[in-house]
C-alpha cells in the first residue's frame, strides 16, 4: 500500500511540474519582443500593408482621432484585443474618413503599444515599475502631466526629449498609478517663465506603485 502512495506521490508531482514547465513556455511563447523601432513584426516607416503581410494574424482596423488633423489611425487587434495603435501618414485631414477604406500604402511614422505581451529584452513594457524600467533606462528626470497625453518623462540613458511632450526618438512613456492620484507628485515652478504652463509642474517624485501604462514609438529625426 506504502508503495502504491509512493508511485501516487510521484505521478502527481511528475504531472505538477509538466503542467508548470507547459506554463513557462507558453508564457515565453507569449511574449513578443519590443525594441525602440518596432513592437513584434511591425516597424516604423513601414506601410501599412507591410505590417499587415507581416502581423498576418492580427486585424487592422480603421480608428478615429479627433484631436489629429492628417494622420489615419489604425488599431491593431489581436484575437479581438486591441493591442497596438499605429498612426500613419495618409494626407490631408479628411472628417469622413471613418467610412473609407485604409490606406495601405500609408506609411507608419508612430506605434503607441497597449499590452502587455510586448516586452524589451530586458522585460520591459506595459505593467513595468518606474524603479524597474530606471534599472535599464536609467535615471527617470523630470514628469510632467500633459493634457491629452497623459504623464511623461524621460529616463537619463535616453534620447533627448520635449518635456510637455511625447517627442523623442524610440522610447516614449505614459505612467499611471493604481494607488495615487497620478503616477507624480507635483509642484509648482515658482516664478516659472516657460511659455507652456505644463513645464511650470514638474514631479519631485514618482508614487510608489508608478508604472509604465503606454509606449510610443516615435522614428529617429532625420539629420
Amino acid at each position: 500500500m506504502r508503495t502504491v502512495s509512493l508511485k501516487l506521490a510521484g505521478t502527481v508531482a511528475l504531472t505538477l511540474l509538466l503542467a508548470l514547465l507547459s506554463c513557462s513556455a507558453v508564457e515565453e511563447q507569449a511574449t513578443i519582443l519590443l525594441t525602440a523601432e518596432s513592437a513584434g513584426p511591425i516597424k516604423l516607416g513601414m506601410s501599412i500593408d507591410e505590417a499587415r503581410k507581416e502581423a498576418k494574424d492580427w486585424e487592422f482596423v480603421r480608428g478615429m482621432d479627433e484631436t489629429a488633423l492628417n494622420p489615419l489611425i489604425v488599431e491593431v487587434r489581436r484575437e479581438g484585443k486591441h493591442i497596438l495603435t499605429l498612426k500613419a501618414l495618409e494626407g490631408e485631414y479628411d472628417p469622413d474618413a471613418e467610412s473609407h477604406p485604409i490606406n495601405g500604402e500609408a506609411e507608419i511614422f508612430m506605434i503607441m503599444v497597449l499590452d502587455k505581451s510586448f516586452r524589451t529584452k530586458e522585460g520591459i513594457g506595459i505593467g513595468s515599475t518606474v524603479s524597474e524600467a530606471e534599472k535599464v533606462f536609467g535615471k527617470l528626470e523630470g514628469m510632467y502631466n500633459v493634457p491629452r497625453v497623459g504623464e511623461t518623462g524621460r529616463f537619463s540613458n535616453l534620447p533627448e526629449w520635449l518635456p510637455y511632450s511625447t517627442e523623442a526618438p524610440g522610447y516614449n512613456f505614459i505612467f499611471d498609478s493604481e494607488l495615487e492620484d497620478s503616477a507624480g507628485v507635483y509642484e509648482q515652478i515658482p516664478d516659472c517663465e516657460f511659455d507652456n504652463p505644463v513645464q511650470c509642474n514638474v514631479a519631485k517624485r514618482y508614487a510608489k506603485d508608478a508604472f509604465i501604462a503606454k509606449i510610443v514609438l516615435l522614428p529617429k529625426l532625420e539629420e
